[in-house]
């Protein structure tokens, strides 16, 4: 799976807060390519890995940085773990496993930065419960904050309703609240009634959000009247204590359900199952560093018109990211991780 996340840089207690451009985040034409390409090198000539701060059985390592210049760095981060003793089953035979022994779990990273834009983009490459972003946002950070005082770096989870203003609804499910029970005496007893409406076709999102950004809670509510007054359903008075969900979907990836009052989940596309230059991706089989690069062009289509992205924006294709060893920049010395 990949979740995307918006990498932004902005003056520190600016207002309003405005993304500085990515070819000159300090008015020195310092571009922010060349930052996140020092703070890379020093990560990826780092001998041994990072502990995590709060697991000690939990280690990080970037494996390699591949990269097309101007465009962005395609990472491998190995998140890895200790202290399971196992045994792995092969066709040749039975590997043992110690609890001393690390497993890493390969993880890719697109950073991509659009051509003339504001914002960068990073695609973090997850699997099951491993993921890796929250050892890369806060290398990035300490670093850039470090070096860059004056400014403010945030890596946030891009999420349904902030940017998929094209995507689509097909139903709303509203629950009334139950009997409140002051003593609380009656916790299981409260029956909660549930009211869906279904749409033939489907509806954009965009059609019920306040300034291009945020759901309207009274455009939502006010459907439960349009659609339910010939049955005598209208909208609740004080919304208080009621919940509305949405079944959103996108141009790629299965149907997410959320709550209206929240800013929407991470979004999560798969890649196997994906759908790439009219191939889908086998759901049996190791994904190609193509076939990732092909699911993060379809989530730049997804947000097009948003973050500079412009219609029709595309990645260069695996063979333009060329190997990177680091000596091309200036190692920025992550101490995050390391123990005071």
């Amino acid at each position: 799976m990949i979740a995307p996340y918006v990498f932004q840089t902005k003056i520190r207690r600016s207002n309003p807060p405005v993304a500085k451009t990515l070819a000159d985040i300090d008015g020195k034409k310092t571009g922010l390519e060349d930052a996140t390409g020092n703070v890379l090198a020093a990560i990826l000539n780092r001998t041994g890995g990072y502990q995590d701060k709060q697991d000690p059985n939990k280690h990080y390592v970037l494996k390699s940085v591949r990269a097309a210049a101007g465009v962005g760095y395609l990472l491998k981060v190995e998140p890895g773990r200790k202290g399971i003793q196992s045994t792995l089953k092969q066709h040749t035979g039975v590997v043992a496993r110690t609890v001393g022994d690390v497993e890493y779990v390969a993880l890719r990273h697109l950073i991509y930065f659009p051509p003339n834009g504001h914002t960068a983009l990073i695609f973090a490459e997850r699997h099951g419960i491993y993921g890796a972003i929250s050892f890369l946002r806060p290398a990035l950070h300490q670093v850039l904050t470090e070096k860059f005082p004056a400014l403010t770096f945030s890596i946030d989870a891009m999420t349904t309703l902030a940017a998929l203003v094209n995507a689509s609804y097909s139903d709303l499910v509203f629950k009334a609240p139950g009997k409140r029970d002051a003593s609380g005496r009656y916790l299981d007893s409260g029956s909660r009634v549930s009211i869906r409406v279904g749409f033939r076709g489907k509806r954009k999102v965009k059609d019920l959000m306040a300034n291009g950004h945020k759901i309207d809670a009274k455009k939502v509510y006010g459907i439960l009247t349009q659609e339910g007054s010939e049955f005598g359903v209208s909208a609740p008075i004080d919304s208080k204590g009621w919940e509305a969900s949405m079944k959103v979907e996108t141009g790629d990836g299965p149907p997410r359900t959320f709550k209206i009052d929240d800013a929407g989940p991470a979004l999560i596309y798969p890649i196997n199952g994906a759908t790439i230059n009219g191939q889908v991706v086998s759901t049996s089989s190791y994904p190609t560093d193509e076939q990732f690069l092909g699911v993060c062009e379809n989530i730049i289509d997804d947000i097009s018109g948003q973050f500079d992205i412009v219609s029709g924006q595309k990645l260069p294709k695996d063979s333009k990211f060329l190997n990177w060893d680091g000596t091309q920049r200036v190692p920025w010395e992550v101490t995050y991780f390391d123990s005071p």
